[in-house]
């Protein structure tokens, strides 16, 4: 299985830009997105506001994969087009609807895959950004008396604590930069009496 980047950059919040190419009108609309089903959901609000378009062509990309379509316009003009735009800025979760008002003029394959790119860039580019860090959710089991050094691991590597548990021993579980776990684990595993869990990966 192929590694997840330690890092990503994602969309902030959505953002529009329009362009007019020779009578035509080109919507782009960038925005976050976390799934499937909430982008076909996006998809289809945007349809409905503008069921009048001609053209609702679209790209996303998320961490397992991405989809996109020319949605009626020539092949290879339209959702690869979007598609490029997302990975020229590297992004994850963000996903780009581009709706088209015919104008009455065919603009050609050449000008037409770049003014889809090009309302795209400009949603993009518009939009605010940020980074998000490759996290995990780690679980420790350990005898009582050893929480006080627990608690300074967590204080050395900046794991952040959610939830403990005292009973016949103390439960810690926290979360901690995927880019250290692996020293965690080493430093683990000189405290024999404790007992490391790895959980689910996450951004944040």
């Amino acid at each position: 299985m192929e590694e997840k980047p330690l890092k990503i950059t994602v969309l902030k919040s959505a953002s529009e830009y329009e362009l007019r190419e020779k009578s035509s009108l080109f919507i782009a609309a960038a925005f976050p997105v976390y799934g499937e089903d909430d982008f076909d959901t996006r998809l289809q609000a945007v349809k409905k506001e503008h069921y009048k378009a001609r053209h609702h062509c679209y790209a996303f990309r998320l961490p397992a994969g991405e989809r996109y379509s020319d949605a009626g316009e020539p092949s290879g003009t339209a959702g690869i087009r979007i598609l490029n735009t997302i990975d020229h800025f590297k992004l994850q979760y963000t996903g780009v609807i581009v709706t088209r008002y015919f104008g009455g003029i065919k603009l050609g394959a050449g000008p037409l895959g770049k003014a889809y790119y090009e309302a795209a860039y400009g949603a993009i580019a518009d939009a605010t950004k940020k980074e998000l860090t490759l996290c995990v959710k780690l679980t420790i089991s350990a005898p009582l008396e050893e929480q006080h050094n627990i608690y300074n691991l967590l204080s050395r590597f900046q794991g952040r604590n959610i939830e403990t548990h005292f009973g016949e021993e103390v439960i810690f579980q926290f979360v901690l930069l995927k880019e250290r776990h692996a020293e965690f684990n080493r430093a683990v595993t000189d405290m024999y009496k404790i007992r490391l869990t790895a959980g689910e990966e996450f951004y944040a």
